[in-house]
Parts: structure tokens; C-alpha cells; sequence
């Protein structure tokens, strides 16, 4: 819930450029960040009015950063990192493969062909539906 918070309050706001809206056509541009942070709060506040109702395992017994946590929010940011650079569609090229791979995917029937599409299907729907610009990257 915190964390839905600050990329409503915080986050969103500084990081996503947003135009007047006199000349603008479609969506702004931070429409999908703030609808997905929404839904995140939506479902974090009911895993919280859910967990009392649970059986809790006591805090002394988990861990709060295994090693798979840690590489996945490296994967992550270096995906980020990478967008800007060199653009959505080939950052995610190869960070959807890499992710559904680390994630346990092995049938390279099923990552290929989604690892290709979903990227393609993404950026047509929000450049021709949503008149959003996804980033080119710097060597564009």
C-alpha cells in the first residue's frame, strides 16, 4: 500500500511527463501507471484485511531477501536501465526471454513466439490505440 502510494503521490508525477492537454490526443501518458497503481493498492488492501484471517507464520521464520528476490529486482532494473537506451522493443526483446527463463519457463515453443508477440502486440496497442510513444532509445 506504501508503495502504491508513493507512485501515486510521488513517483508518477515526477517521472512521467504530461503535457497541458490543449493540443493532446488519446490518453495521457500517465493514465496506465496510475490505474496500475491503483489496482496494486486495490489488491495490497485486501492481502492485508485477508491476512488476520489466516493462520500467520510467525516473522522469525522468513527471510526477508533470498537470492531469487534480489535477482529479480536486478533484472528488473537493469531492464530499465536498458529501456532508454536502446528502446522498448529491444529491451524487452531480450528481458522477456531472460525473465520467463529465470521464472522457470522451458519450453522455448511457448518463449519465443511471447517473447516476440507480446512486445510487438504492446507497442502497437498503445502507439495506434492509446497515441502513447514508447521510448525509441538514445541511438535512434
Amino acid at each position: 500500500m506504501v508503495f502504491s502510494a508513493a507512485l501515486l503521490g510521488v513517483i508518477i508525477p515526477k517521472g512521467v511527463p504530461v503535457c497541458d492537454g490543449s493540443t493532446a490526443t488519446g490518453l495521457s501518458p500517465a493514465f496506465m501507471p496510475k490505474m496500475l497503481a491503483g489496482i496494486l493498492g486495490f489488491f495490497a488492501c485486501l492481502l492485508v484485511l485477508k491476512r488476520p484471517l489466516e493462520q500467520a507464520e510467525p516473522l522469525s521464520s522468513l527471510k526477508l531477501f533470498p537470492a531469487r528476490t534480489f535477482l529479480t529486482i536486478l533484472l528488473f532494473v537493469l531492464y530499465i536501465a536498458a529501456v532508454p537506451l536502446v528502446g522498448y522493443l529491444a529491451a524487452t526483446l531480450v528481458f522477456l526471454p531472460a525473465a520467463l527463463f529465470f521464472f522457470g519457463a522451458r519450453n522455448w515453443a511457448v518463449i519465443i513466439p511471447l517473447s516476440i508477440g507480446l512486445p510487438l502486440l504492446l507497442y502497437w496497442f498503445f502507439s495506434r490505440i492509446m497515441f502513447v510513444l514508447l521510448p525509441c532509445g538514445a541511438f535512434s
